[in-house]
């Protein structure tokens, strides 16, 4: 997810380290002393937790409420407000309609060994939490493997059942492989936690059809307006992370956590910007396929009346398809009138729309309008533009000559 590349030096020297792809190497019981793992804590400039099961290395940071990321801005009270759980963007488990103290929020982000499978390991573990001035920050990394039990002791201690744990793809591989390393370790079953908000389906169904690359550095620079500067690419992270442990270097190793809490606090001005969006209705979207996205997600929830709202915002629909979304918008309101010039527009057409259209028109001038003539009018348009099978049309048209018969 990484925005720029690293120079070619550092590709080179990192490529050539082994380990990547899940494998890990040979663990054990911990050799190195304490000393090593100070230099560890003072790269990264972080401090040591001497827990019962192992040493973790802690690293702190906070993001100021004030400081903006890109172009959007945290209101300062926000760790006092409230967040509607969207159900129409990310939908919380258990049908949850309360709504959810930001207070809760959990930003959770992790980087590991590989991408998946046996061995492989989290070695870097971060949380991120709303307080009264920052989105505050807590990177749990992993000095050697002996240690892996002491970390997933820490990080399981920052999670309680009233939280909600917010992430991007973390339904698909944060929670499941974080999960899976508590199990090995019998540290615990399940990660205990109130509910989870994955960020990326919601993303995927707000901006995908514009965005193409839902990746979390596209989102921050296509939605977010931020670019990240000598961001280390996600993909060498591994290769960091081997090379402390096979050479003590902690060069890249620093810019692995740097890389990891941009992702955490860009996790918690996402959130806060798609909230806004919906509860704005689409205010501060500015595409007409943004707003098409949004509209089409309130109508999942049989939200027609903010449907509506929404797509009143776009002026002129460049597109057939939204124009469709809008008079289907309409009908679904009891809005036949205002949908009718919209259906007349697209039955022009020679496409499927206009077929579409025009069986919308043929239905709405027999059973709402009681006209007859103009009910077999749009269907005979309806047929002339069918180029597939015809029965149900062709059904359509006797059953009106019929009723037109019996009629006189």
């Amino acid at each position: 997810m990484a925005t720029n590349d690293k120079p070619s030096s550092l590709r080179t020297k990192l490529s050539g380290m082994p380990g990547l792809g899940g494998a890990t190497p040979k663990t054990g019981t911990r050799t190195a002393t304490p000393d090593r793992y100070r230099r560890l804590a003072d790269a990264v400039g972080g401090e040591l937790i001497d827990h019962p099961a192992g040493l973790v290395c802690r690293v702190r940071y906070d993001h100021k409420l004030t400081e903006p990321l890109g172009h959007v801005v945290l209101p300062g009270n926000w760790n006092d407000d409230h967040v509607e759980p969207f159900g129409l963007l990310a939908p919380p488990p258990r049908d949850n309609t309360s709504p959810i103290p930001v207070d809760s929020f959990c930003f959770f982000d992790t980087e590991t060994t590989g991408l998946g499978g046996a061995g492989t390991v989290a070695f870097l573990l971060g949380v991120g939490r709303i307080t009264p001035t920052s989105v505050s920050v807590d990177q749990f990394l992993l000095p050697d493997y002996p240690d892996e039990m002491a970390l997933l002791e820490c990080v399981a201690a920052e999670i309680t059942d009233t939280t909600t744990i917010v992430s991007y793809n973390g339904a698909a591989f944060d929670l499941p492989l974080v999960t899976d390393r508590l199990r090995i370790h019998r540290v615990a079953r399940e990660l205990s936690f109130g509910l989870h908000i994955d960020l990326l389906p919601a993303v995927r169904r707000l901006w995908k059809r514009r965005l193409g690359d839902c990746s979390l550095g596209n989102v921050e620079r296509s939605i977010l307006g931020f670019e990240r500067i000598d961001d280390l690419p996600g993909y060498l992270a591994p290769l960091a992370y081997f090379e402390w442990l096979q050479a003590e270097g902690t060069d890249s190793l620093a810019e692995v956590l740097l890389h990891n809490r941009w992702d955490i606090v860009s996790l918690a001005f996402l959130l806060y910007h798609l909230s806004h969006v919906v509860s704005e209705q689409g205010a501060a979207l500015r595409e007409e396929t943004d707003l098409s996205a949004l509209a089409r997600l309130h109508e999942r929830c049989h939200d027609y009346e903010t449907a509506d709202a929404v797509l009143s915002r776009i002026d002129i629909p460049q597109e057939r398809t939204t124009s469709w979304q809008q008079a289907m918008v309409l009908k679904r309101r009891g809005r036949l009138a205002d949908a009718r010039p919209i259906w007349e527009m697209l039955a022009v057409g020679t496409d499927q729309l206009a077929v579409k259209a025009a069986l919308e028109l043929a239905k709405a001038a027999e059973h709402k309008w009681r006209d007859l003539s103009a009910a077999m009018q749009w269907t005979d348009r309806a047929l002339a533009l069918t180029e597939g099978p015809q029965e149900r049309l062709l059904h359509r048209r006797a059953r009106l000559l019929r009723k037109r018969d019996s009629t006189g």
